[in-house]
């Protein structure tokens, strides 16, 4: 249950990292191409990280299916 929870916390501070890649591609800070690329370098940063804490890839599903 611990596990769910804290996996579902990680889930929206992917979507909230997005969010705000989001924000600067409609300022014209970021270009979609990189904002892209961040977004996928974190989104692989918090998978890994799942996928080793709690010793099963399968874990960070829920983050592949943001990214």
């Amino acid at each position: 249950m611990e596990g769910e929870f804290t996996i579902n916390r990680l889930v929206q501070k992917v979507k909230e990292y997005a969010d705000g890649r989001s924000e600067s591609v409609t300022r014209g800070a970021e270009t979609p191409r990189l904002a892209a690329l961040l977004l996928q370098k974190y989104g692989l940063g918090i998978a890994d990280a799942i996928a080793t804490i709690y010793d099963t890839p399968r874990a960070a599903d829920p983050i592949f299916q943001i990214l």
